[in-house]
């Protein structure tokens, strides 16, 4: 490992940014864009998808399989793991930034929206591990731009979930939470 833990931390530390499944209304014309919450959930977690897809699961599991199977795939869990451990800790902090996040979802009209809230609450733990795999690839092997699961991380930035491929393998299904803000 020749990467700074600030560098490989910072998918994990994501988690917190007000950004994170906030949405954006730049355009997102790389990706197949879902408009539709329980599409973006369909793709995310179904089995049975119609053809124009590959199930999320399986090409998620191929995408991180090296990784898992690296010899010092253990410790780098441990260290996320310990690093995410003190980064919580310090309780202020923490309030601190749930009121900023609070403030920044009341801001673009995400608070107080249960279609959001819901969605986020089924997506997160997904997301998380999603987020982690970035974090233990850059671990690993340092930041490698140009990945596929840097490209993950970067829709991630834009405040969107990645929720598919597309049978091609390199086109990324994206659902933009910004279509639950309320109008």
């Amino acid at each position: 490992m020749n990467i700074q833990s600030d560098e490989y931390m910072e998918p994990v530390v994501f988690v917190n940014d007000a950004l994170f499944l906030s949405g954006t209304n730049d355009p997102l014309g790389n990706y197949d864009v879902i408009a539709d919450p329980k599409k973006a959930r369909e793709l995310l977690f179904e089995q049975n998808l119609d053809e124009s897809y590959l199930n999320w699961s399986d090409f998620f599991s191929t995408l991180i399989s090296d990784l898992i199977l690296d010899k010092d795939y253990k410790n780098s869990q441990k260290d996320i793991m310990d690093n995410s451990k003190k980064l919580k800790s310090d309780a202020l902090k923490d309030n601190i930034r749930k009121r900023k996040a609070f403030l920044l979802r009341k801001k673009n009209g995400l608070a107080d929206n249960d279609d959001y809230d819901l969605f986020v609450n089924e997506v997160g733990d997904e997301a998380i591990h999603m987020l982690n795999m970035v974090a233990t690839q850059r671990y690993l092997k340092g930041y490698q731009e140009g990945t596929m699961l840097e490209e993950i991380f970067s829709i991630f930035k834009k405040g969107c979930i990645p929720c598919g491929i597309n049978r091609d393998r390199k086109t990324l299904s994206v659902f933009n939470p910004i279509v639950l803000k309320t109008s």
